[in-house]
């Protein structure tokens, strides 16, 4: 199931570049300029004629106002390909059904073939792809989300983020880790060359049940899984240990300080002046398009 995760995860976040936002050395997790991080679709999983709200994370560091224009591409997707690339690169074409502006907006889902939808993923699902056009002063990208359509099964919900803590050991290596949890009515103080250890949480049930067939579902019995979730890590300074965590990995170091004696030709820091806020987003993902997101704020000095 890790090949499916992977995939919904860079379909969900599949972003154009806006124009003059990083150095090219910078990681994906490095937030400056205009930036979607993720959609968030409630329900996540619609039958057709019902309706979700769709929700984007985006965020522009230069505080220019954000402008989002919302379509449903209904072109099938090519053989291999989770949404067809005429659905990012036209923006006026017939098969592109407007759904409305704004950060947050309503769709129905239409009375579609599922079979036009592309190929089902190893859960059985299929999904209509959702594109965002976002612009914000001179710099403009697109996004694209998938939003999963009901086919009389268990519908899935988005999983929820409970928290994001910073965790601290033992000295001696005795007794349990300590968590601290991030609070933006006291956000933590950090300095240049701190080094944290971060963890983000899920509510108990985020990770759902859920039957996937290997064979003819006519013939073969469905098997059940549990959903893996993972973790995206994203910042307005120094630069984290990983792109995500997850099942494997459930804790994320988070970097102020210099890469000597761990990778001298490591990303910028980009630390910024003291006295000032750095931000953070974590955004939580499921297996077959739920999403949830936090944001937490560090006092730099």
């Amino acid at each position: 199931m890790r090949r499916l995760s992977s995939l919904l995860l860079v379909v969900s976040s599949g972003l154009a570049l806006a124009s003059g936002c990083s150095n090219n050395d910078d990681p994906a997790s490095y937030i400056t300029g205009l930036r979607v991080l993720a959609i968030k679709a409630e329900p996540p999983e619609v039958p057709a004629g019902a309706t979700s709200v769709l929700t984007a994370l985006a965020i522009d560091t230069q505080g220019s106002a954000i402008s989002i224009a919302w379509a449903q591409c209904l072109r099938a997707a090519l053989q291999g390909e989770a949404i067809n690339p005429d659905c990012i690169t036209n923006a006026t074409a017939d098969y592109l059904a407007p759904i409305g502006m704004g950060l947050s907006v309503t769709t129905t889902m239409p009375m579609v073939d599922p079979t036009s939808l592309g190929r089902p993923d190893a859960s059985g699902g299929v999904y209509l792809p959702i594109i965002a056009y976002v612009s914000a002063g001179t710099d403009s990208l697109t996004a694209t989300h998938q939003l999963r359509l009901g086919l009389g099964t268990p519908a899935n919900q988005n999983p929820s983020l409970s928290g994001l803590f910073e965790v601290t050991s033992s000295v001696d290596g005795g007794a349990a880790d300590t968590t601290t949890p991030l609070d933006d009515t006291n956000p933590l103080v950090v300095h240049s060359g701190d080094k944290l250890t971060l963890r983000a949480t899920f509510l108990p049930g985020s990770a759902e049940v859920y039957p996937i067939f290997d064979g003819d579902p006519h013939t073969t019995p469905p098997r059940s899984v549990t959903e893996t979730l993972s973790v995206s890590w994203f910042s307005t300074a120094g630069n984290f240990s990983a792109a995500s965590t997850g099942a494997d990995v459930t804790d994320m170091i988070f970097h102020l300080d210099p890469p000597t004696g761990r990778n001298t030709s490591g990303p910028q820091l980009h630390l910024p002046p003291s006295g000032t806020a750095i931000d953070l987003w974590i955004v939580g993902r499921d297996e077959r398009g739920g999403t949830d997101y936090l944001h937490r704020t560090l006092q730099f000095e």
